[in-house]
């Protein structure tokens, strides 16, 4: 069975992989990196830090209610801003998930349909950036401290700047 994902009359197929969140400091995360993903990888339609507020399940997907935090980047969601509410979905299957509380950096592509708000919707599948931040007493161990730098710094440059950072 085909999952798609629908609101209204519109249907976005979701047979893409599956998401793999970036292991933070294990992966060796840096801010070229995130500039590579949103600069060259996909040329993404958003890139949003939010917290996640709750989940729910509803057919074969389990929807992440998150509160918009920073808006790094927007395409086709003109109405999103700081404290709005976004729905991210996943496939139940999947193996990653966002947990209730913690806080992310996510970067992917638009899709077609809609939350029950009307506002738009994210799949998180293969093609997106899923990045946990971590604690400010984890950020201060010596190990996480250039990470955490510069993840920051990414989130406070990237709306500014864009692709036109040189990194």
């Amino acid at each position: 069975m085909v999952s798609v994902l629908c609101s209204d009359d519109v249907c976005q197929c979701a047979e893409r992989g599956c998401f793999t969140e970036k292991k933070t400091t294990e992966m060796k995360i840096t801010k070229k990196d995130r500039y590579d993903y949103a600069c060259n990888h996909s040329k993404i339609d958003y890139a949003f830090k939010v917290i996640v507020d709750s989940l729910t399940e509803e057919s074969n997907f389990i929807l992440y209610s998150a509160s918009v935090k920073v808006v790094l980047q927007y395409m086709g969601d003109l109405d999103v801003s700081p404290d709005s509410t976004r729905v991210f979905a996943k496939r139940k299957h999947c193996k990653g998930e966002l947990k209730e509380g913690e806080t992310y950096l996510i970067m992917g592509n638009d899709g077609p349909t809609k939350d029950s708000s009307g506002n738009m919707q994210y799949l998180l599948d293969s093609k997106t950036w899923v990045e946990q931040k971590l604690s400010t007493s984890k950020c201060k161990a010596a190990v996480n401290g250039i990470y955490c730098t510069e993840q920051n710094d990414f989130v406070k440059e990237y709306p500014v700047d864009g692709c036109r950072q040189v990194v």
